[in-house]
């Protein structure tokens, strides 16, 4: 009995590393965290966070969740919504990431993305009186980035530049999105 427990352990063990030497060489998830700067068109610029959520399908392919936050105190004129002040832009998107992992230790990636967004802000109706203002727009990003990994489970995104388009009622409004944060992998 001892001899087949000591054999199923001696297997169990053997089966264990070369699961592991089998693994890829790439991390299945991503996660990102950092800070983001919006210019919108009208020359609004947005401080705020960026995260993101990366499922890589294989060494190239991926698929990613996005979320981003930013905001702007007192300054009318933004986003193509008339003069806002307070401004509040919540984007959230989804879709495909190509990347190029052959430079090692640098990791090269495009993306575009398709959601949507919550944009609020502050509107002067006259007469001293104001109303808050939402509006939802339909949101696509294209973009890439460049990241430079310290460790197999940390990596510096040195860059993330997005084209972001916002799709309000009849109208469209354009911007960059910069990022910069660091990347964990597992």
């Amino acid at each position: 009995m001892k001899a087949r427990i000591t054999l199923a352990l001696a297997l169990f063990v053997a089966l264990g590393l070369t699961a592991r030497a089998q693994a890829p060489a790439y991390p299945a998830v991503e996660i990102f965290g950092g800070y983001s700067l919006a210019h919108q068109k009208g020359g609004a610029n947005i401080n705020g966070w960026h995260g993101q959520a990366a499922f890589n399908l294989s060494e190239s392919f991926g698929i990613v969740a996005d979320a981003s936050s930013h905001q702007m105190g007192r300054q009318p004129g933004v986003v193509g919504i008339g003069d806002l002040s307070d401004v509040r832009l919540l984007s959230y998107s989804v879709g495909l990431r190509a990347s190029n992992r052959s430079l090692d230790p640098w990791t090269m990636y495009v993306q575009a993305l398709f959601g949507q967004s919550r944009l609020a802000g502050i509107a002067d109706i006259g007469g001293g009186l104001t109303e808050m203002q939402v509006t939802r727009p339909f949101t696509t990003t294209f973009g890439g980035g460049l990241d430079y990994e310290l460790t197999d489970n940390l990596s510096l995104r040195v860059v993330e530049i997005d084209y972001r388009l916002l799709r309000i009622e009849s109208s469209n409004s354009s911007g960059v999105r910069f990022s910069t944060g660091v990347v964990f992998g597992f």
